[in-house]
C-alpha cells in the first residue's frame, strides 16, 4: 500500500516527466517535492546535468544541496516568468514578445482599462513606493528563504497599500502560495487557494485571485486588473477580458500613434509607471525618460512587439550562455566557442533574414527593381566583400609602414584566470572563475585599452592597425592587435601594454608567460598582414583554413564564433588609426571623374581621394585624407548628413517611437560644400 501511494505520489508530481522520474523514484516523497518544484520549470538539458551531478554526491544532504545552490543560481540568470525558456529556440521567444506586446497594447487602446488603472494606481512619487518595496524585501528574507526575488512580482495592482507594513507580503507570493507553510497568521483573509473564506470581506478581493479570476462571477469590474502574473493566459481568449472593448481587439496590431496622443499627460504618467512594473517583472530595466526619449515613446516601445522581441532574444540568449557557463557545457571538449542552442539559433536568424531580403524588393525613383538580398551582398554584410576590405586595409597600413620604416608588432592579450570558465586541454571547471561572463571579460580588455591608450598619449605613441576580438575554447574573449609604430617608440609601447595588461591579478602563476604575448614581425620572414589574416577568415567565415587548435572544421567554428559575437554585443574587428573607412566606401559610391579637366582632377583632393578609394588604394587615401596619425577634425573630407525627409511630400520623416527629427548620410562634405552620393530615394516592397 506504501509503494501504492508513493508511486502516485511521485507520478502526480512530476507530471511524466521522463527525466525526473526515474530520478525521483529513487529518493524520499519529501526529497521528491523538493527536486520536482526546483527542477520542473527546466527544459530537459539542464534538468539532467544537474540530477547527474547531484546524484553523485556521496550523501543526500550534499545531493540536494548541489540541486539548490545550482537552481539558485540559474534562476538569477532569468525571472521565474521565463525560466521555462531556457534553452528554448527562437519561435518561443517570438511567441512570448507577441503575447507581452499584445498585452499592453490591449491596455493602451482600450479607454476603460486606463481608467481603471488611473483609479486603482496612482502614480507614486518619481517611482519612490517602487523602489521602497524592493527595500523592504529585503528585509524579512527569513520568512521567505533564499527565494525573496518572486515578491517582486506579488501585488502588481496595489502596490502601494503594503508600503512599510512587511507583515503582509510573505502572505501574498502569488506564484507559490504554498511557500507560507502552516504559518496560518499570514495569512489573515487572503487565502489564495480557498478565497471564499474571506466572508463578505470584498475590500481584499480585488487585489486577491490574480490565480483564478473566474471565480469572481460577473463582476466584471474586477477583471481589467489583468493578470500581471500570468498575463500569457489571455492570448487570444477574449472571454476573459470582459472590460475591454472587444471592438478593439479585431486588431491588436492598430496604430497607437494617435490614441497614445489623445491621453492627458497624467493618463500617460500612469500608464507609464503601470507598464514599467510590467516589464521590470520579466527581469527587464524600465524605459528612462530623458531629452529624447519621450514618455510617449516609451509607451510605444512597450506596444511593439519588435521592441519586446529584441529585449526578450538578448535577454534570455544571454541567459541561455550563462546557464552553459555556469554547468560548464562551454570548453574544448563540449561546446566550444558558445552554447549549441546559441549557435542553432543565429543560424536559423541568418537563414531567416536571407529569406525576409530576398523576398523584399527595393524600388527607387527610377523604378530599378532590386532585391534587398541583392544589395545586401553588394556591401560588407557579403562575407567575401567584408574579408576583402579588411585585407585591403590592413595591407593598406603594412605599405605605409614600409614607406615610413615603421616596425610592426603582433600582440595578444588575455584575460586573468577569473575570467575563464575551464581548463582547455580537459575541459575541467577552473576553480578559479568567479562567475564573470565574457561580456564583463570584454569590459575588462577594453577599460585596460583605454588606460594605454591615455597612456600612450602622455608619450606621444600614436599606433595604428587592427584589433580582433576572438573567444577562447570556453567563450572568454581575448585581442589580437597588430600595431605598426616607430621603431625608437616600439620598447615603450610594449611596457605599457605590459604594465596594464598585468595590472590585475598580475602575480597569479603563468601571468607574465600568458597574458601578454608580443612578435616582432621581420618583413623577410613573412607579412604583417599574414599574421592578421588567419583572425579575419576565422571570425568572419572560415573558408580554406581546414581545422581550428581543438580539431573542429573551421566553418563551423567561423558559425559558433558569429552566434558568440551577436550574443554578447561584442565587436570583433577595429580599425586603431588612420583615415575613416565611412568616407572610404562613401568616395567608392562615386564612378567618374569629378572635374571635366585633367588638371583640376590632379590638384583636386576629393578627386585624389575618390581615385584611390575607387581602386582599392588604402595607402594612397590614407596619404590624402592627412596620413595615418591626422586627427579626425583635421582630414579634409567628411560625411555630409541630412535630415531625412520624403521627397515625394517634402515632409521630414520622424522617428517612428519619439517622432524626433532625424539625419541620414546623403554624401561627402569638402572644402564647405556637400557632394551627394545618394542620389535616389528608395522604398521596399514585399515581392
Amino acid at each position: 500500500m506504501d509503494k501504492f501511494r508513493r508511486n502516485s505520489f511521485v507520478k502526480a508530481m512530476d507530471g511524466g516527466d521522463e527525466v525526473l522520474s526515474p530520478y525521483l523514484f529513487k529518493v524520499e516523497s519529501a526529497d521528491a517535492a523538493f527536486i520536482s518544484r526546483r527542477l520542473s520549470v527546466f527544459p530537459s538539458l539542464i534538468k539532467r546535468t544537474i540530477l547527474e551531478e547531484a546524484f553523485a554526491k556521496p550523501t543526500p544532504y550534499l545531493r540536494n544541496r548541489h540541486i539548490l545552490d545550482t537552481t539558485s543560481q540559474l534562476f538569477k540568470l532569468l525571472p521565474k516568468k521565463l525560466a521555462h525558456m531556457f534553452f528554448g529556440f527562437d519561435d518561443d521567444i517570438n511567441l512570448k514578445a507577441k503575447e507581452c506586446a499584445e498585452y499592453c497594447r490591449r491596455i493602451v487602446i482600450d479607454p476603460s482599462a486606463i481608467q481603471f488603472i488611473s483609479i486603482h494606481h496612482q502614480v507614486p512619487d518619481e517611482t519612490k513606493s517602487h523602489k521602497n518595496s524592493k527595500a523592504n524585501l529585503g528585509n524579512m528574507p527569513e520568512k521567505l528563504g533564499s527565494d525573496t526575488e518572486l515578491l517582486l512580482t506579488f501585488n502588481q495592482i496595489h502596490p502601494e497599500k503594503y508600503g512599510n507594513d512587511t507583515e503582509l507580503l510573505p502572505a501574498i507570493d502569488q506564484i507559490h502560495p504554498e511557500k507560507c507553510g502552516n504559518d496560518t497568521e499570514l495569512l489573515p483573509a487572503i487565502d489564495q487557494i480557498h478565497p471564499e473564506k474571506c466572508g463578505n470581506d470584498t475590500e481584499l478581493l480585488p487585489a486577491i485571485d490574480l490565480v483564478h479570476p473566474e471565480k469572481y462571477g460577473n463582476d466584471t469590474e474586477l477583471l481589467p486588473a489583468i493578470d500581471l502574473v500570468h498575463p500569457e493566459k489571455y492570448g487570444d481568449d477574449t472571454e476573459l477580458l470582459p472590460a475591454f472593448d472587444q471592438s478593439h481587439l479585431t486588431d491588436c496590431y492598430v496604430d497607437t500613434k494617435g490614441l497614445i496622443a489623445d491621453l492627458t499627460s497624467k493618463q500617460q504618467q500612469t500608464l507609464y509607471e503601470f507598464l514599467s512594473r510590467y516589464i521590470e517583472s520579466f527581469g527587464l530595466k524600465r524605459l528612462e525618460l530623458n531629452q529624447t526619449m519621450k514618455i510617449s515613446g516609451c509607451i510605444k516601445r512597450y506596444s511593439d512587439k519588435r521592441w519586446w522581441l529584441r529585449k526578450f532574444r538578448k535577454v534570455i540568449t544571454q541567459a541561455n550562455e550563462k546557464a552553459a557557463l555556469h554547468l560548464n557545457f562551454i570548453n574544448s571538449k563540449r561546446q566550444v566557442y558558445a552554447s549549441n542552442i546559441t549557435t542553432k539559433n543565429r543560424i536559423a536568424q541568418r537563414l531567416r533574414n536571407d529569406e525576409l531580403l530576398s523576398s523584399s524588393i527595393i524600388i527607387n525613383d527610377l523604378g530599378q527593381k532590386y532585391t534587398l538580398k541583392e544589395v545586401s551582398d553588394l556591401n560588407v554584410s557579403n562575407p567575401q566583400i567584408r574579408k576583402d576590405e579588411l585585407i585591403c586595409r590592413a595591407r593598406g597600413f603594412e605599405n605605409i609602414a614600409k614607406e615610413e620604416g615603421h616596425e610592426a608588432l603582433f600582440v595578444t592579450i588575455t584575460c586573468p584566470s577569473k575570467y575563464h570558465r575551464a581548463f582547455s586541454k580537459s575541459g575541467a571547471p577552473n576553480p578559479k572563475w568567479q562567475g564573470l561572463m565574457p561580456d564583463e571579460a570584454n569590459a575588462y580588455l577594453n577599460k585596460q585599452w583605454q588606460k594605454t591608450r591615455a597612456e600612450f598619449n602622455r608619450h606621444n605613441i600614436n599606433p595604428y592597425g587592427f584589433r580582433v576580438v576572438e573567444p577562447q575554447h570556453d567563450g572568454t574573449p581575448h585581442w589580437h592587435m597588430l600595431f605598426f609604430i616607430e621603431g625608437e617608440k616600439l620598447e615603450t609601447m610594449q611596457d605599457i601594454i605590459r604594465h596594464y595588461a598585468l595590472e590585475v591579478d598580475g602575480e597569479e602563476n603563468g601571468a607574465a608567460e600568458n597574458r601578454c604575448d608580443f612578435k616582432k614581425i621581420d618583413s623577410e620572414k613573412g607579412s604583417a598582414t599574414g599574421y592578421i589574416l588567419k583572425y579575419i577568415f576565422k571570425n568572419i567565415d572560415g573558408e580554406g583554413l581546414g581545422t581550428d587548435k581543438f580539431g573542429n572544421d573551421s566553418v563551423l567554428v567561423a558559425q559558433r564564433i558569429d552566434a558568440w559575437a551577436s550574443c554578447w554585443c561584442i565587436r570583433q574587428f577595429q580599425q586603431i588609426g588612420g583615415a575613416s573607412v565611412s568616407v572610404w566606401r562613401e568616395l567608392r559610391r562615386i564612378r567618374i571623374k569629378l572635374f571635366k579637366t585633367d588638371a583640376e582632377n590632379n590638384s583636386s583632393v576629393l578627386e585624389q581621394a575618390r581615385l584611390a578609394a575607387d581602386n582599392s588604394d588604402w595607402q594612397g587615401y590614407n596619404n590624402v585624407m592627412g596620413g595615418v596619425l591626422g586627427k579626425s577634425k583635421d582630414r579634409p573630407i567628411k560625411l555630409h548628413y541630412e535630415l531625412n525627409i520624403d521627397e515625394q511630400t517634402g515632409e521630414c520623416l520622424p522617428s517612428y517611437y519619439d517622432g524626433e527629427l532625424t539625419t541620414k548620410v546623403k554624401g561627402l562634405c569638402f572644402a564647405g560644400k556637400a557632394i551627394i552620393t545618394r542620389l535616389y530615394q528608395w522604398r521596399v516592397e514585399r515581392a
